[in-house]
């Protein structure tokens, strides 16, 4: 049995505010399971890791001995409802939200034990209620009173759960700063390997099932000098073991170190034939960068190779004819002829 100050601790690890903290530890003392319930969105899930931070809670909560409710949202999915931004979410098909919620499953019980999770829909109780009370319901409650509550409040000026890759921003594709939980290991490896140290302790916080314990021994070991990429490397194994598989994990370690400790070139790099031009211009025609001008800042930052010489000149030029590896920054690559 945990005592009650070492679960206390690990509920509140990386969460903002515990509402109401006594009121939890009493229940904590009851020593009777807590029902725990998260509601997530029923469109179809392409989820990173940032999205994985409220399930690794409802893990913590399992790993203590309670029981988690993951409560999809079918009945709204299927009406179309606010989706915390400035768009309304399209309403969805029975048949769609069925498969979503099979894709789900698939993607989530990567991290929480299937057996001990109890999974939801709220259709159970919104279709009985009916029209009549769904209007009953509403009108006990005020816009205004809601957005005094400090959750709705938060969620309305939108509170970032998980900086991305930058460090700064909320991690999300559309800014380009995230790591898919699909991704390939090597790709998830390499992503987490160039994380700052700073950040590195955030995501252990958030994303790590290590103990607080462990996390804390590592933070002294780095302060007593150790280098802080082995730690990182723990972290990175341990999350592409989680959703791929302990051998996976090893292989990603062995390719990072062997790419870009030995300089090898990676198995698996794409071979495509681009038109002749201008550096820039084949980088993006290569898929190597989104486009050229983002191809002109990596040059000239020195972010990019031909052959394994790095390339410094913007005005470079490649022939009709030639047969050349590129590379992008750390993990980018194409062997490339041009036509």
């Amino acid at each position: 049995m945990v005592d009650i100050d070492s679960q206390l601790a690990l509920i509140k690890r990386g969460a903002d505010e515990l509402l109401i903290e006594s009121e939890l530890v009493e229940k904590l003392k009851s020593g009777r399971p807590l029902r725990v319930k998260a509601g997530f969105d029923p469109t179809a899930p392409d989820l990173h890791l940032g999205h994985t931070v409220l399930i690794n809670k409802l893990r913590h909560f399992q790993d203590l001995g309670h029981h988690v409710m993951f409560l999809i949202g079918d009945f709204t999915g299927m009406i179309g409802d606010p989706s915390g931004k400035n768009a309304t979410r399209p309403p969805l098909s029975r048949e769609q939200i069925l498969e979503n919620a099979d894709t789900y499953r698939e993607q989530v019980f990567k991290i929480l034990d299937p057996q001990k999770t109890e999974v939801c829909f709220n259709s159970t109780w919104f279709e009985p209620l009916g029209a009549a009370g769904m209007i009953k319901l509403a009108a006990r409650h005020t816009v205004a009173r809601m957005l005094e509550r400090d959750d709705f409040s938060k969620r309305y000026t939108g509170m970032p759960l998980l900086e991305g890759l930058d460090g700064v921003n909320k991690m999300s594709k559309s800014l380009g700063n995230y790591i898919g939980i699909a991704e390939s290991p090597t790709e998830i490896f390499g992503k987490l390997m160039s994380v700052s140290d700073d950040l590195m302790w955030r995501y252990y916080e958030l994303l790590s099932f290590r103990g607080n314990y462990e996390i804390a021994r590592f933070k002294r070991e780095v302060a007593d000098g150790r280098n802080p990429r082995d730690i990182k490397v723990l972290l990175g194994q341990e999350i592409v073991a989680r959703f791929h598989s302990p051998a996976d994990a090893d292989a990603a370690l062995a390719e990072f170190e062997a790419r870009f400790q030995r300089g090898v070139l990676p198995d698996d790099m794409p071979e495509i034939t681009v038109p002749a031009g201008s550096l820039a211009q084949v980088l993006k025609a290569a898929g190597l960068t989104p486009s050229t001008s983002d191809a002109l800042r990596m040059i000239e930052g020195g972010g990019v190779r031909i052959n394994g010489e790095k390339v410094g000149d913007r005005a470079t030029a490649l022939g009709a004819g030639e047969c050349v590896v590129l590379q992008v920054g750390k993990r980018k690559f194409a062997r490339v002829t041009l036509a």
